[in-house]
This record gives C-alpha cells, sequence and structure tokens, in this order.
C-alpha cells in the first residue's frame, strides 16, 4: 500500500512530542504530515483539507484530546 498519498494532522503543544511523531510516520511511509501546536490551528488545517488520520495529545492547554475530536 502506498501510504505516501494520505494526509495526516498531528495536533501537540509539545514540540519533542510533535517531532517524534513526524519522524515515526515518516519512517514508516507516511509524507503527507501536517503539525500543529494548538487546537485553533488544527481546526484551521482541518477547514483547508481533508486528513485520513488524526492525532491529537490528550491534554492540551485550551482543550483536552476528547474535546477536540468532539468539536470536529
Amino acid at each position: 500500500m502506498n501510504l505516501s498519498k494520505f494526509k495526516i494532522l498531528v495536533v501537540d503543544d509539545e514540540n519533542d512530542a510533535r517531532l517524534l511523531i513526524h519522524r515515526q510516520l515518516k519512517s514508516m511511509g507516511f509524507e503527507k504530515i501536517v503539525l500543529a501546536k494548538e487546537r485553533r490551528k488544527a481546526l484551521d488545517e482541518m477547514f483547508l483539507t481533508r486528513f485520513y488520520l488524526i492525532i491529537a495529545d490528550w491534554d492540551m492547554p485550551g482543550m483536552d484530546g476528547l474535546s477536540f475530536y468532539k468539536n470536529i
């Protein structure tokens, strides 16, 4: 399966966590990865494109992961 065509959104307020997840996804063959530090940027990105997968931190300032998912 060609994973390079799938778009993935990673939402995490911790830079190290975002980069670690990004590296892992790249090593698996994913190429279209969008990183967001905060929920507002993530929601804006979701209005611009459709994502195959969204990975969000459960404990983010301003909105936890569950609330984030309920808002999409």
